[in-house]
Order: structure tokens, then sequence, then C-alpha cells
């Protein structure tokens, strides 16, 4: 997934943009569910992918902030 711009707003905030991936979200998987423990590993695994991706993001940016 590409990432267009890295940078830092007017208020200091850090911020990236993107391209939009349309689709169905992880809120409405989750919602679709029969019980919590449906599908739960898949879940899981998405839930590492997610920290991996912010794990990453947080070193980038830390890296740029100096």
């Amino acid at each position: 997934m590409p990432v267009y711009e890295l940078g830092r707003s007017d208020d200091g905030r850090l911020y990236f943009t993107m391209k939009l991936v349309k689709g169905v979200t992880l809120a409405q998987l989750l919602k679709e569910r029969a019980t919590p423990t449906q599908d739960r590993p898949r879940f899981l695994k998405v839930f590492e992918q997610v920290c991996q991706a912010v794990a990453y993001a947080h070193a980038r940016a830390s890296s740029t902030a100096t």
C-alpha cells in the first residue's frame, strides 16, 4: 500500500495519506459475527497486522520527527 505523503499539521500532529481501499470495514465484519468467538483466529491475525502497521508508522514518524 503506497503512502503518498507524511507530514506534520500546523498544530504539530503527524499525518499520512495513502490510497483509499474500498470494501468491508473491520467494524462491519466484527458486527456480522454470530458469536464473539466466531472466526477468532482470523480476527486475531488481522489485529496482529494492524499492530505491526501501527508500530511501523510510529517508528517512521519517530525517525522523521528529528
